[in-house]
């Protein structure tokens, strides 16, 4: 319901109203409604006088009134008040006219005074008024306790995004591992075709050996082919150096040897039966599987 309508029906009903800062509306006592009358009554003439006075306080009856009918706190209701004459104001210093239907129009004249123009029509029964403001600030103005409706998130996006996001992850794992894979194979195939290299292309039963004894001797050497170790690794015990050897067979590497020079130096080798010129070659073939600590060890 607006301000303006709660204000004709209090006009109406209590013969007087205030508008703050700007004057004071009688309606004449003889003004009455009857059980006929209806929004198109004639307005008697001079039924309603209009005082200017900026002095006027707030009527507290049109508050309770305002209350009453928008069943609104007063504090707020108070503040709604106090906000249109502020407001009309304004529009009044402007030269905008202050209409409030069922009543007339106040404006500013050139002398800075507030006039009044009487309308013409009658406000309708109140009773019916009354009955309109509770039906409709009921469901606007009263407080509703019941839990709103929770919008649908427009977020259907995540699921898909991190659907696709563990698919990479898996996918990247499952090539970390095949790659992982697949240089321990090629790793293990380098060191196992090795003796062939350093055997002058010849084949070599590979076994897991402590010592140079379990080489094959029977293997067809060349009249310049000499006997030497590659050293690969060095330990201070023999404990140390014979869990290594076991860790490199497990990765395919089971024909390196352990020897041991004392009982603080073991060594891991590798035997190689080849011609001394192709030592340097064969060594560096060692170096990229074992690294650079690698050197050759005559016999």
């Amino acid at each position: 319901m607006k301000m303006e309508q709660l204000i004709a029906q209090y006009l109406y009903l209590n013969k007087k109203v205030s508008l703050q800062e700007i004057g004071i509306l009688y309606l004449s006592a003889d003004v009455h409604f009857s059980s006929e009358s209806d929004s198109s009554a004639v307005l008697p003439e001079h039924a309603i006088r209009f005082e200017f006075d900026t002095k006027t306080a707030m009527d507290e009856g049109l508050v309770q009134y305002i209350v009453a009918q928008t069943r609104k706190i007063k504090p707020l209701a108070t503040s709604d008040l106090e906000s249109y004459t502020m407001l009309s104001k304004q529009f009044l210093h402007i030269g905008k006219p202050l209409i409030i239907k069922n009543v007339g129009t106040i404006l500013k004249n050139q002398q800075n005074e507030y006039v009044f123009t009487q309308g013409t029509s009658m406000l309708s029964k109140v009773e019916d008024a009354e009955t309109s403001i509770a039906e409709k600030d009921t469901s606007k103005d009263n407080l509703n306790f019941k839990t709103p409706k929770r919008k649908s998130s427009n977020k259907k996006w995540i699921l898909p995004v991190l659907f696709l996001l563990v698919i990479a992850g898996i996918l990247t794992l499952v090539f970390i591992r095949f790659n992982n894979e697949k240089t321990i194979s090629e790793n293990r195939v380098a060191i196992q075709d090795s003796p062939a290299t350093y055997m002058a292309d010849t084949s070599m039963h590979q076994q897991t050996v402590a010592s140079p004894a379990a080489i094959d001797t029977t293997l067809t050497k060349s009249k310049d082919s000499i006997h030497y170790n590659i050293i690969i690794r060095t330990y201070p015990t023999s404990s140390l150096a014979l869990s290594a050897q076991k860790k490199f067979a497990s990765f395919g590497f089971s024909n390196l040897i352990l020897v041991s020079k004392d009982s603080n130096q073991h060594v891991l080798a590798v035997p190689i039966y080849s011609a001394f010129r192709d030592s340097t070659k064969i060594k560096d073939s060692i170096i990229k599987q074992f690294g650079k600590s690698a050197y050759i060890e005559l016999n």
